[in-house]
């Protein structure tokens, strides 16, 4: 028997792991969960804030270029209420003049001309009778008003009467409202009644607001800022608008050399378009007060899932 008891084997049994341990890594497992869930949400927050932001000044952007438009329609609505006049069939030309000079008050330093199909003007609130004679041509795209009988925005060109830079709005001028246009009626616009226009929708300090025609020249600024007129805008926003007639832009600077975000929108009746400038540290203001509020709540929780497994250890 001495012999069997010193040849048997004591087997010990291979205790597994605790349930102390167990619940150790279930809550440190939770923990790791919740740290990264919370890190989903911080990211998907700061997405959200960027495209509330994003959207609010692209919605800024149309609203000005719809302005734009409006500014248009008003000189236009002047000129076609002038168009009516008895005194332009058969022409008078002092009563035209003296009626023109009454609407001119209202374009802030505008001029108003009238000029025939061969392109020259036969009167003009702003020229002497001698510059006349001499010849002042039309605003460019004359022929466009005497073949489509429409009213039509130019770019901005540089005005013959002043040799400043303008932008014209022309109406027809037709014998009792029908037949083919007698005469073109032209308001000559200095840019800062457009500046004037955004300028009056009161924009936050420090953003930049430019219009520019459908050749992509600026042709006002807010605030104003009269060297930059005639300018072209940075290649980058020209490529963006070449292919989109809305957008956003990132990481671009103004004219002021500010990092900013930009924003464009075209005019849908006169193509014109407006670009907002916005700097960027306003922009990501909202983007990190997001990124701080999710970020506090999902530091609270991991802490939290740790905590628990703190107290299982």
């Amino acid at each position: 028997m001495g012999g069997e008891t010193g040849g048997s084997k004591i087997l010990h049994a291979r205790s597994g792991p605790s349930l102390r341990s167990r619940l150790l890594i279930l809550a440190g497992a939770v923990a790791l969960a919740l740290i990264a869930l919370a890190g989903i949400s911080v990211w998907q927050a700061y997405r959200a804030a960027q495209n509330r932001e994003e959207m609010r000044i692209l919605g800024t952007a149309h609203a000005l270029a719809r302005v734009v438009d409006q500014e248009f329609g008003r000189v236009e609505a002047l000129l076609r209420g002038l168009a009516t006049s008895p005194a332009l069939d058969p022409l008078d030309a002092d009563t035209v003049r003296a009626q023109a000079r009454q609407v001119t008050g209202m374009l802030r330093g505008g001029q108003i001309a009238l000029g025939g199909r061969d392109g020259q003007q036969v009167l003009n609130t702003g020229a002497t009778l001698a510059m006349l004679a001499a010849g002042l041509p039309l605003a460019p795209g004359l022929e466009t008003v005497f073949a489509t009988g429409r009213a039509i925005v130019t770019d901005l060109f540089s005005y013959p009467a002043t040799g400043r830079p303008s932008i014209a709005v022309s109406v027809p001028v037709r014998r009792s409202g029908n037949g083919p246009p007698l005469w073109v009626l032209e308001a000559a616009l200095p840019p800062s009644l457009l500046t004037e226009a955004l300028a009056g929708q009161r924009l936050p300090p420090g953003w930049r607001a430019v219009v520019l025609d459908r050749s992509r020249t600026i042709v006002a600024r807010v605030p104003e800022q009269e060297a930059i007129i005639g300018r072209s805008p940075h290649p980058a926003l020209l490529q963006q608008m070449e292919v989109a007639p809305e957008g956003i832009v990132q990481g671009m600077h103004t004219q002021d050399g500010v990092r900013s975000v930009l924003a464009f929108a075209r005019a849908p009746i006169s193509g014109y378009a407006v670009s907002l400038a916005v700097p960027e540290t306003e922009f990501t203001a909202a983007r990190r007060a997001a990124l701080l509020r999710t970020g506090a709540a999902g530091l609270a929780i991991g802490l939290l899932g740790l905590g628990m497994a703190g107290l299982l250890a």
